[in-house]
C-alpha cells in the first residue's frame, strides 16, 4: 500500500487525469444507460407468471398494474353530490384513455361501498392500465394525475399513488440534499486544508 501511495504522490498529474478520465467515462456511461428507472421484476417459470400471461391473452386490457386514487372531503361526506359531480367525470375521463384498462369506483352500486371509509369521508378508485409500470407511457400518467387532480378543491383533496404513479412524480433535489452536501464539502475541506484537494474525487 505504501508503494501504491508513494508511486501516486510521484505521478499526481497522472492519477489526477486517470480520475477525470474515469468520472467522464461513469457520466457517459449513466447517460446512455438513462434515468428510467422501476421497481419492476418477473419471476419466469413460475405459476404467477403463467397465471399473468394467461390473464394478458384473455384479459389485456387488465393485465397491468393498478394504482390507486384517493379523495377526502373537509366536510361532508364523499357520497355527497357536490363531490361525486367533481369527482365522477374524472374517473369517467380517466377510463376512457387509451392504455387505461379499467377503472374500479367506490361510485359503482353496492359493490364499490367497501371503498368508503366507515365516516364517510375518504374514499378511492383503482385504476388499472392495460401494461405494467414500466412499460405505461409517461405522458398517460401525466394525463391521469392532472385529470384526478383536477377535481380538487373546494375542500375536496385528491392524492394518487402507485408504481405507474411514481415514475411521474419523483421529488427534486430538496434542501436537505442539498445541505448534505454542503456539510460533506466543509468536511472535506477541512481534512485536506485545501479547496483544490476538497474537489478531487
Amino acid at each position: 500500500m505504501a508503494t501504491l501511495a508513494r508511486w501516486c504522490y510521484r505521478h499526481r498529474l497522472v492519477v489526477l487525469l486517470l480520475w477525470v478520465g474515469a468520472l467522464l467515462g461513469l457520466g457517459a456511461a449513466a447517460s446512455t444507460a438513462g434515468t428510467d428507472y422501476a421497481n419492476v421484476f418477473s419471476l419466469p417459470n413460475t405459476d404467477s407468471k403463467r397465471a399473468y400471461d394467461q390473464m394478458e391473452k384473455a384479459f389485456p386490457e387488465r393485465a397491468g398494474d393498478t394504482d390507486t386514487v384517493v379523495w377526502k372531503v373537509d366536510a361532508g361526506t364523499v357520497r355527497d353530490q357536490s363531490v361525486q359531480s367533481r369527482i365522477q367525470p374524472a374517473l369517467e375521463k380517466i377510463g376512457k384513455m387509451a392504455g387505461v384498462g379499467g377503472v374500479t369506483s367506490p361510485y359503482a352500486g353496492d359493490r364499490g361501498a367497501a371503498q368508503i371509509s366507515a365516516n364517510g369521508r375518504i374514499a378511492y378508485a383503482q385504476i388499472t392500465f392495460a401494461k405494467q409500470a414500466n412499460a405505461v407511457p409517461k405522458q398517460l400518467v401525466q394525463d391521469v394525475v392532472d385529470t384526478a387532480q383536477g377535481a380538487r378543491g373546494g375542500g375536496l383533496h385528491v392524492e394518487l399513488g402507485g408504481q405507474a404513479i411514481q415514475r411521474v412524480q419523483e421529488p427534486p433535489t430538496g434542501l436537505a440534499e442539498m445541505i448534505g452536501i454542503l456539510a460533506a464539502a466543509v468536511v472535506l475541506f477541512l481534512a485536506f486544508g485545501s479547496l483544490f484537494a476538497m474537489l478531487l474525487p
